[in-house]
């Protein structure tokens, strides 16, 4: 605190200047070679198992001895859990083809969900209801019609859920 007070203030000024303006320059080149996000796409907890006997009998075509298995996953900054809703084709702007997460497995270097699908109305209040079905089918991440998870209230195969965003419905031509 004295040292400065003795100090002339052009001084202090183009001290504390050339200080910022050394740390900008510094943050600016460290964001451009490392990336302003350094995380990786996307993230696996640590409980990541190979497949079992059981789980490849039940899942026979779609899941093969190589796949890790994972409950919940990280994918560019939203969390992906088993239980969740996924909307994976938009018919209609009253129509959407879902699917609730069973399994979440890793092939080779991309992320691929295990869903049990059905195709869910719009009803009359605005939320969807899904229609029974026991179809499980297998969706690259890159293959989504939206990106993010939708909660799933109820236990059974037909349950309400609500979108919390739009999603844009695809255009229809004549």
């Amino acid at each position: 605190m004295i040292f400065i007070k003795t100090l002339p203030v052009p001084f202090i000024t183009i001290y504390c200047i050339t200080i910022i303006y050394i740390s900008l320059i510094l943050n600016f080149c460290y964001r451009r070679q490392e990336g302003l996000f350094r995380d990786r796409v996307f993230m696996f907890p640590g409980k990541c198992c190979p497949v079992k006997e059981l789980e490849l009998s039940s899942f026979s075509p779609l899941v093969v001895p190589n796949d890790l298995l994972s409950d919940k996953v990280n994918i560019k900054g939203t969390d992906y859990r088993v239980g969740q809703v996924l909307v994976t084709k938009i018919v209609s702007a009253d129509i959407l083809e879902v699917g609730t997460v069973v399994q979440i497995v890793m092939r080779q270097s991309s992320v691929m969900f295990l869903l049990t699908h059905s195709e869910a109305v719009r009803a009359k209040l605005g939320y969807f209801e899904t229609l029974p079905s026991n179809t499980v089918i297998l969706v690259k991440y890159e293959d989504l019609a939206d990106y993010k998870p939708l909660i799933k209230r109820g236990g059974g195969s037909c349950f309400p859920f609500v979108l919390h965003h739009h999603i844009p419905s695809p255009l229809i031509i004549d």
